[in-house]
């Protein structure tokens, strides 16, 4: 009995377990077909699992705080002086000129920070900007652009390539308005790009340099060339007003001044949000057309190979999506393929229009494989659907702002066009000369390779103190170097044009003919209807009256009633034998009056006489006497008295 109770009760424990372990892993079961946590950022809907942003590009003169002020909106902590805000979030430099930064907004509408220490690694930014963007509902990315005089190409690029959504001008209060301030609000300014200003280092400014810095800024924004009304936003009612007259900030320019206290972050939200509609009604539009991406930088990760860092321009990009990848320099597209896209350095599901992401991708055909230096900025990868073509050569309308002398063909500055950045050649103008001021057609070639252009995009042309703006009007697709010269190609092109206007005339004359002639052969037959109808009508009316008067046989006395057209005809026909009876008249009138003058003059009988021999066979006829010539013209006279 005592050996068996402990076997009962091992027995009974076991059984216990047993159903606690089935129990357990019943619990488990369901916790496991969920799929883990972390791929819940794939799985939940667009609008939250990546939260839209706004893009501010940052620019201004060198010192004026900009790396600061952004380190102080990012981490939450006020500057003390010795840049402890900008090491925080800027612990190296980058060598481009530009970087980006992140803040996210919850749904409270309170700052979500992302402070990183100097000692971080690459692995602890990326947790960092994940946080941020899982505990955010809205996010603003600060694109940092430099600022100094030698890197403007690289300021211009970055607010062409990196499409801001608006400008964060910088000005420092203890410095004035200086050239560069300048260059950056009227670059702006040709892109269209909305913008405000903040004046930083107020505290430390004096009062007469502070007025005067702002008199500088209102009469800059006043000018013609920004057409801009600035306001000074001294409390958030002003910032309501301001957006409730312009919600876009097309006319209005608001203006910040930026002191050591804390100046509240939230100040942009309501534009943010403006913008933010305006992005989600494009992308809904825009969500089922094929995507376009315009590389910006490119970069080498391991175990994963090349990866291409850009900004989606239209449609859609999803992984395992076929993409073409050029141009390159041979004129070529590469077929790839995507593998993963990131936002945010956050994996998502697909990119849309106007977001900035990266995608890992792959070559479809081993023989496209390419170097990492053979893909370049600038370059696009577009879907088969968008057709894309190389382009070398384009047509723009462009006006120059600054010249210091004139401007001919064979001119060769540099374009900038959103990530595009090369080196063209004027080959045409519509004018002899361009001058400041002027604005004219211009057909540029690139230099160097092919690009893929758009139809209406804005174009900065740019060259020492040369500053030219414009937008692109006709693109040449067709137009190859190798194949022969451009003045062949346009000349060529322009026969085929006026060979299909020619080809079109002919058709609408030939149309406009056979309506003619349908038009006249159907008046024919309706005139035709009418004189018969006609003349039958005025036949009985002169059998009538004959057989009323008898008596009215005889041709002198008859009176014949004729239509009206019949006595048009008559009249005529009777004018035109008159005149011809008078013109025979007087031709014979004239014989006997030359004949009577030649009786008169007696010098002239002996060449009258070789006449008349000669027109009588060589024998002389008798002279004629003035009684029988003139009984002959009385004769004549009366006979045409008679006709």
């Amino acid at each position: 009995m005592d050996t068996n109770k402990p076997n009962a009760e091992t027995a009974s424990e076991n059984a216990l377990q047993e159903r606690q372990t089935e129990n357990v892993a019943e619990e488990k079961k369901p916790h496991k077909e969920k799929k883990p946590k972390r791929e819940e950022i794939n799985d939940v809907p667009k609008s939250d699992r990546s939260p839209m942003d706004v893009r501010v590009a940052v620019i201004g003169n060198v010192d004026s705080g900009k790396s600061t002020m952004i380190g102080v909106l990012t981490s939450g902590e006020l500057d003390d002086g010795r840049e402890n805000s900008c090491e925080i979030s800027f612990p190296k430099k980058k060598k481009k000129g530009s970087s980006q930064h992140i803040v996210g907004f919850d749904d409270h509408r309170n700052p979500v920070h992302q402070p990183i220490a100097i000692s971080a690694n690459a692995k602890q930014k990326t947790e960092a900007w994940k946080s941020v963007v899982k505990t955010s509902n809205n996010i603003i990315t600060f694109i940092d652009l430099a600022g100094h005089e030698k890197y403007l190409k690289t300021t211009i690029s970055g607010l062409t390539g990196c499409f801001p959504d608006y400008a964060f001008i910088v000005v420092g209060a203890n410095m004035g308005i200086s050239k560069m301030t300048k260059e950056h609000i009227q670059v702006a300014v040709a892109l269209c790009v909305p913008l405000f200003v903040v004046c930083t280092k107020v505290d430390i400014a004096p009062e007469t340099v502070l007025t005067h810095t702002l008199k500088q800024l209102a009469k800059l924004l006043r000018s013609p060339a920004c057409n801009k009304m600035p306001i000074i936003m001294k409390r958030k009612k002003d910032i309501d007003t301001c957006f409730e007259r312009d919600k876009y900030l097309e006319r209005i320019c608001p203006v910040f001044l930026w002191q050591y206290q804390h100046v509240g972050v939230d100040d942009g939200r309501e534009e943010g949000d403006s913008r933010a509609d305006i992005r989600k009604e494009r992308q809904e539009l825009e969500a089922q057309i094929s995507g376009e991406l315009e590389i910006d930088e490119t970069f080498a990760v391991k175990g994963v190979g090349i990866v291409l860092s850009g900004t989606v321009t239209a449609g859609k990009i999803f992984p395992e999506q076929v993409l073409y990848l050029g141009p390159f320099a041979d004129s070529t597209y590469k077929e790839i393929a995507v593998r993963s896209i990131h936002i945010k350095r956050v994996p998502v599901d697909f990119a849309l229009a106007g977001e900035a992401c990266s995608i890992a991708f792959r070559f479809v055909k081993k023989k496209d494989v390419v170097e990492r230096s053979q893909i370049r900025k600038g370059m696009v990868a577009v879907s088969e659907l968008l057709r894309p073509l190389p382009v070398w050569a384009f047509r723009a309308n462009i006006l120059v702002l600054h010249h210091p002398t004139q401007i001919n063909p064979g001119y060769q500055p540099v374009v900038h066009c959103g990530n595009i950045r090369q080196t063209v050649t004027i080959l045409r103008m519509s004018q002899e000369r361009l001058r400041s001021g002027d604005s004219a057609l211009v057909d540029l070639k690139f230099l160097s390779q092919p690009e893929f252009v758009h139809l209406n995009r804005a174009i900065i042309i740019r060259e020492g103190n040369t500053k030219c703006i414009g937008k692109i009007m006709q693109v040449y697709n067709t137009y190859d170097p190798s194949n022969g010269t451009f003045t062949d190609y346009i000349n060529a092109l322009e026969g085929n044009e006026q060979k299909q206007k020619e080809g079109t005339a002919i058709t609408s004359t030939s149309a406009t003919a056979t309506t003619a002639t349908a038009a006249t052969a159907a008046t024919a037959v309706a005139s035709s209807s009418s004189s018969s109808s006609s003349s039958s009508a005025g036949v009985s009316t002169n059998t009538n009256q004959t057989a009323a008067n008898p008596t009215s046989s005889n041709a002198t006395d008859t009176k014949v009633d004729v239509p009206p057209k019949d006595k048009d005809r008559s009249n005529s026909t009777a004018t035109a034998s008159a005149s011809a009876a008078k013109s025979r008249g007087k031709g014979k009138s004239n014989k006997h009056t030359k004949s009577n003058e030649a009786a008169d003059n007696p010098a002239n009988g002996d060449n009258n006489d070789a006449h008349n021999a000669k027109q009588g066979g060589g024998k002389s006829r008798p002279k004629k006497s003035a009684k029988d010539s003139k009984s002959k013209t009385d004769k004549h006279t009366k006979h045409e008295n008679k006709e």
